[in-house]
């Protein structure tokens, strides 16, 4: 099963609307897979998803919201497949809402990343390059260089 939640919406229309639809096509774009695919975790990830895992009483997840944040990315797009209420909780108590355009993703089906990003795909809803990454990443690394770099290059 696939799902989308959006929490933010988004309006355009007219002069306007067509300036918003250029600026939309290049607006910095991250995946986040929440979930993880493996099991190197386990048992503790039998109670809780490995991203929400507390590291420093914050869920790792949120040090991926920093890092993607800082880094200039404006959407993100976070897949999960199980857990999914603990996460909407997690979502409504941070203020990753009010700082980014964060959509939900659900898909119970997926039994790897590529299956997450199949899903992904078919909604038509990454434009150009996205980051993918991890929802367990702590890094201050600025992901901006990382994008240029690979604009340039072609890649």
């Amino acid at each position: 099963s696939l799902a989308l939640h959006m929490s933010k919406s988004s309006k355009g229309g007219g002069k306007k609307g067509g300036q918003e639809a250029e600026k939309a096509k290049d607006t910095f774009q991250a995946v986040v897979l929440a979930d993880s695919f493996v099991r190197r975790l386990a048992p503790i990830t039998y109670e809780a998803p490995k991203a929400l895992i507390s590291l420093v009483n914050r869920p790792l997840i949120d040090y991926t919201m920093e890092m993607l944040a800082a880094s200039g990315v404006e959407e993100v797009y976070i897949f999960v497949r199980s857990f999914i209420g603990e996460f909407q909780e997690w979502l409504q108590s941070s203020h990753w809402q009010r700082t980014l355009k964060v959509q939900w993703i659900t898909g119970a089906d997926a039994s790897s990343a590529g299956d997450a990003l199949r899903q992904i795909a078919s909604m038509n809803l990454l434009r150009k390059d996205f980051l993918l990454v991890d929802g367990d990443v702590v890094s201050n690394f600025d992901l901006r260089k990382l994008r240029q770099t690979h604009r340039v290059n072609k890649a």
